[in-house]
């Protein structure tokens, strides 16, 4: 039997049979594209002679079955056990090597010599020249192989990576939801982030990437679908990294509902309404006891934060058990319930309340230091009540009544602090006691009477004292020989409202001290006074 091995140009065979990248690689080293950078005619005559020498030693490997590689990762140039069926058949007779394919995430490839230890048995020595990360193995000849199976060529930080390697060691944490901050350890990595499915189809995502190009942070986006995805980065797809996994987390928090009422019950309907927090169907159960029966109104399908469910065609003065029901966009079923319903015999309509009394047009007019006038409209006759408050909280200060049921209003609010800020509360009811209210905005009253420039001459046997007030008033002079007491004390008074008072007292005794002051009072009653001050008669 003629025995013959041949080392042949593995692109250029591929690329005459037609094989796929995957199947083949996409480099080999430049000493075996120079030695056989031939013409096309050659290959396909070298193609022949192979095709009949393999015919001459029997050597196929249709029926060559790969199962598992032990370890399942190690470091180039480590030994690994092939185990499998037929293996006998990866070579040619009486060689006792297989040629033993590792191709890596970049789908080159690199062959080498196993060693046949039986026909269910390989050990062979990772091969050089590939990218750390996950790879598959194969073994036969280029157009003539076995099944892949996975296997992982440790990264060994520290030596130098191949031309076009790119290398993930990490990634933290394994799994989030979007808008998670993910974190990519490795060598030479890129900044540009691809994320595949189960499916395999690519999703692009934008990373920040360091100096060193050992590490690369990226944040999972709001639209993509929950799931496992592999991670890698690279430019494109003909220049990517080996892939970790990563799990994007979906929602799992159910809708939470709110404001479940039950509605224009009939003698064989009702009207159920409920809230959720985010959007979300609906649907009602419905059933004769407080144990669920899965009888439903039809689902309404469309996402909402309000729902209206109309129930028909139930029994009249029956008891119904209900169940409100609304699942979000990614699945989450909430359940609220049980709550009773009891269909009426006759239908009795629960008329709506009638509107409050609307207040408008208010007006804060004539403001003085005591006093205040209050008007405003209001959309149907009804009495009113204003109230002068210092604050929006409590109010408890001066007021004014209008019993009589009137659509325009006028009311004089008196008995106010000067110089001070209020708020008026406005109270109307109509006819049928229905109540309205409205706050009005904050005003300040003017100051109040005060006295000013007091000043005081003496004779012999007199004082003279002027003074002033801010607004018309009448006059006092009170002038005692003790400031602790007021004993002996002589008066003088001047009913006229002015703005500039004049008071004198005689029959006083010449070298004595004496203590006077004054007092005026407004025509609204309010009064002011003076403190004690102290003269010297000469």
């Amino acid at each position: 039997m003629l025995t013959v091995k041949f080392i042949y140009p593995v692109r250029s065979l591929a690329r005459a049979k037609g094989a796929s990248p995957e199947d083949l690689g996409g480099a080999t080293s430049n000493g075996m594209q120079k030695y056989f950078n031939i013409k096309f005619l050659v290959v396909s005559i070298f193609l022949a002679l192979v095709t009949l020498i393999s015919a001459q030693t029997g050597f196929a490997q249709t029926s060559v079955t790969l199962q598992s590689v032990s370890p399942a990762s190690a470091k180039v140039g480590e030994q690994v056990v092939i185990t499998g069926s037929n293996l006998l058949q990866c070579a040619p007779v009486n060689f006792n090597t297989c040629n033993v394919q590792f191709h890596d995430i970049n789908l080159r490839r690199s062959t080498t010599s196993g060693i046949e230890n039986s026909n269910t048995q390989v050990t062979v020595s990772v091969a050089a020249g590939l990218c750390p990360g996950t790879t598959t193995i194969k073994v036969g000849e280029v157009i003539d192989f076995s099944n892949s199976i996975p296997f992982t060529i440790q990264d060994e930080p520290g030596t130098q990576l191949y031309a076009g390697c790119r290398v993930i060691t990490s990634i933290a944490p394994t799994s989030g939801i979007s808008g998670t901050a993910v974190t990519i350890n490795g060598r030479n990595l890129h900044n540009n982030v691809q994320l595949y499915d189960s499916s395999f189809g690519k999703t692009d995502v934008a990373g920040t990437m360091n100096a060193g190009a050992t590490q690369v942070t990226f944040t999972v986006p709001s639209w993509i679908i929950p799931g496992t995805y592999s991670v890698r980065v690279g430019p494109n797809v003909n220049d990517v990294s080996n892939g970790l996994s990563f799990t994007v987390i979906g929602d799992t928090t159910v809708p939470f509902m709110s404001n479940i009422r039950i509605r224009n019950i009939t003698t064989s309907g009702a009207t159920v309404t409920w809230d959720t927090n985010e959007l979300a169907d609906g649907q009602v159960e419905f059933c004769l006891t407080n144990i669920r029966c899965n009888t439903n109104t039809p689902l309404i399908s469309g996402k909402t934060t309000s729902h209206v469910v109309v129930l028909s065609g139930l029994t009249s003065n029956k008891r119904y058990y209900l169940w409100v029901k609304s699942r979000d966009g990614a699945g989450n079923l909430a359940t609220g319930g049980p709550l009773t319903l009891k269909t009426w015999i006759t239908v009795t309509p629960t008329p709506a309340p009638p509107p409050a009394p609307i207040i408008s047009n208010i007006q804060i007019t004539n403001v003085t230091n005591y006093a205040v006038t209050v008007t405003f409209d209001t959309d149907r006759p009804t009495t009113s009540l204003v109230i002068a408050c210092t604050n929006t909280v409590y109010c408890s200060g001066a007021y004014a009544i209008n019993p009589t049921l009137t659509l325009n209003h006028s009311l004089t609010i008196d008995n106010l602090r000067p110089n001070s800020n209020y708020y008026i509360w406005i109270t109307v009811r109509d006819n049928l006691r229905i109540k309205g209210q409205l706050t009005s905005p904050n005003f300040r009253t003017q100051p109040g009477l005060a006295i000013s420039n007091l000043n005081a001459s003496a004779t012999a046997s007199s004082i003279i004292v002027n003074w002033n007030t801010n607004y018309p008033a009448n006059s006092l002079l009170i002038v005692c020989q003790s400031s602790f007491w007021c004993y002996g004390a002589v008066v003088a008074s001047d009913l006229t409202n002015v703005l500039s008072h004049s008071l004198s007292v005689t029959g006083l005794s010449p070298g004595t001290n004496h203590y006077y002051y004054v007092v005026s009072k407004d025509s609204s009653g309010y009064r002011v006074h003076s403190g004690s001050s102290v003269i010297t008669l000469p």
